[in-house]
């Protein structure tokens, strides 16, 4: 992990110096099966989308804004750090779920070697021998693998579900950035929860000071948030954030 550096702004017009993005990926592809069950407006192109970001990440970089990709920094360093590896895998094992069916459990025999196989044991060992770009692919689309009772071979088999991380393309809801430091909200949205944790991942390995995450019953989306002045600052309260997280920052002089 770098080592904290002055992270903060005054002003929602400060001239952005650091910016973390997150590009399209296999997660957005998928939300894009039922845009309305991943919260988009409307149908979307993941190749236009794809173009956009592009000519987004290029215009940043002429204005001399430095650029991370949440997917390049959850991979930094870890082919050249153990630490970094270890801290990506530990990752991937929050994100990755094993269980067995519950209506053919009754079937399947759930002995030593059927248990090992859904333990954690087995899921490190799996994890391990993993690339570190099909553990960031784990990150994003968070997989449960559910075994089934099977007649032959091992005496199960598998069928997969997945809960994508399809909308944190937009990483300026994940956190609020005072002029303190970065603050990680909590997302209303159930889609969304998840992605707090990858952005905190990367803020914390990217050496940003991070100063405090909103706790339940709180809650806060980065783009209700509004600098305006070393003293003042706007937060909208409605649908997506609640007064409840605003106390926690008074009180904790966030």
């Amino acid at each position: 992990m770098k080592p904290k550096h002055k992270t903060g702004q005054n002003s929602e017009c400060d001239i952005a110096r650091t910016v973390v993005i997150c590009g399209p990926s296999f997660g957005k592809m998928m939300g894009a099966l039922h845009p309305a069950g991943s919260l988009y407006e409307r149908p979307t192109n993941i190749i236009k989308i794809e173009q956009e970001f592009r000519e987004f990440r290029r215009v940043l970089e002429s204005h001399n804004v430095q650029v991370f990709d949440v997917r390049d920094v959850l991979m930094m360093n870890c082919s050249s750090s153990v630490s970094a590896r270890v801290k990506l895998e530990d990752l991937a094992m929050k994100c990755l779920v094993y269980t067995v069916d519950p209506t053919s459990c009754q079937n399947i025999q759930l002995d030593a070697k059927t248990m090992h196989y859904v333990g954690e044991e087995y899921k490190r060992t799996v994890v391990e021998e993993m690339s570190d770009g099909q553990l960031v692919s784990i990150v994003m689309t968070n997989p449960t693998v559910t075994l089934k009772q099977s007649y032959r071979d091992t005496g199960f088999t598998a069928s997969y579900s997945f809960e994508p991380l399809s909308n944190i393309t937009f990483t300026r809801d994940q956190q609020i950035t005072t002029r303190k430091g970065i603050v990680m909200g909590r997302l209303r949205s159930e889609q969304r929860r998840r992605e707090v944790d990858v952005l905190e991942f990367c803020h914390e390995k990217l050496g940003l000071n991070v100063i405090g995450r909103i706790p339940a019953p709180g809650y806060l989306e980065g783009g209700d948030f509004f600098p305006a002045g070393e003293d003042l600052c706007f937060v909208g309260i409605g649908p997506r954030s609640n007064f409840a997280a605003v106390e926690y920052m008074m009180e904790n002089d966030l």
